[in-house]
């Protein structure tokens, strides 16, 4: 490609973004999908705890909201606390981390433990996991006047 084609009668690197839709597409919400995990990481959350952020990409083509087509590779981005944190409890955390590692197809190459999360996190890489997703709709924090847009989530994951 270069700087004459066109996408649409529009140069590419000629449209306005201030026009652009910036809303992600969000998959039709209360149904399952299957998904790869990637870029599982550990990251340090602001009050101290530990939290495995990942990525599930969609392997099948799929419906948003409206009904219309998405390719596969759609991206839904999942937090899990790995040490409690707030309201949650370790009994809590471990269900939660629990319900994740029984959905991983084909299982995981160790024994997974609440203790060393470190060592199976980054493994997750790669692997297949079924879930239900819901839309989580767009919500204004009251006492800030912050503005979330409206989201997917995994409502749970799917035993494998």
């Amino acid at each position: 490609m270069n700087g004459n084609d066109t996408n649409m009668g529009v140069a590419p690197l000629d449209i306005d973004l201030a026009t652009i839709d910036t809303q992600r597409p969000l998959l039709a919400g209360e149904q399952f999908y299957d998904f790869i995990i990637e870029k599982p990481e550990l990251k340090t959350t602001k009050k101290g705890g530990t939290m495995a952020t990942m990525e599930l990409k969609t392997l099948a083509p799929a419906q948003d909201i409206t009904g219309k087509p998405l390719p596969p590779g759609q991206v839904v981005f999942h937090n899990l606390n790995m040490t409690p944190s707030g309201g949650a409890k370790q009994d809590m955390v471990n269900r939660n981390m629990g319900e994740l590692l029984q959905a991983v197809k084909g299982g995981m190459p160790m024994r997974c433990t609440p203790g060393n999360y470190a060592q199976w996190v980054p493994m997750l890489q790669g692997k297949m996991v079924r879930a239900r997703i819901r839309v989580t709709p767009e919500t204004t924090e009251a006492s800030t006047g912050r503005v979330f847009k409206a989201k997917n989530e995994v409502a749970y994951f799917v035993k494998a």
